[in-house]
């Protein structure tokens, strides 16, 4: 499998859900499956529902 990154920071990133405290819930959102290799959810960017956390991207080459 080729590696993952943040789309908006260049990061790695794990398939762990983040370790932030953010009540995803309460946003309207499900808790998130990737994270930054330090466990914080990945950079938000705008979506559907407000700020979100980005999507993760294969890595180029």
């Amino acid at each position: 499998m080729s590696r993952l990154v943040c789309p908006e920071c260049g990061e790695d990133v794990v398939q762990k859900p983040p370790k932030d405290k953010v009540p995803w819930k309460a946003h309207g959102l499900k808790r998130p499956r990737y994270s930054h290799t330090d466990g914080t959810a990945l950079c938000p960017v705008v979506g559907r529902k407000g700020y979100q956390p980005a999507e993760p991207r294969r890595a180029r080459k």
